[in-house]
């Protein structure tokens, strides 16, 4: 179990940010709730006008508070943008983590 732990967490310290200005259809379609539709209407939307921020994804067609819950820790937009919420939503996400590992730990 405790090997499972390790990989899993290797494997979420390996994910990059996706940034939401310049990322391809498939690096898209690797966020949760993101399929072939969704990224589209992400691309059209930023020939028109690129993202400002992170939130600004919420005005495209199909996203809505849900989706961007779930995708918001793993999105930037240009240079620094909004790194500093990226970086507290991880954090958050570890303190979870450890917490997990502590819980399996203790039902064996």
């Amino acid at each position: 179990m405790k090997v499972l732990a390790i990989v899993a967490l290797s494997a979420s310290m390996m994910w990059a940010a996706v940034n939401i200005n310049t990322a391809s259809k498939s690096e898209l379609m690797e966020l949760p709730g993101i399929g072939d539709k969704k990224a589209d209407a992400i691309i059209e939307y930023r020939t028109k006008s690129k993202f400002k921020t992170i939130d600004e994804i919420k005005s495209v067609s199909g996203i809505g508070d849900k989706i961007y819950e779930d995708i918001k820790a793993d999105l930037i937009v240009n240079g620094t943008t909004d790194t500093k919420n990226l970086k507290s939503v991880n954090k958050n996400k570890k303190k979870q983590t450890k917490k997990e590992n502590k819980d399996n730990n203790s039902t064996k």
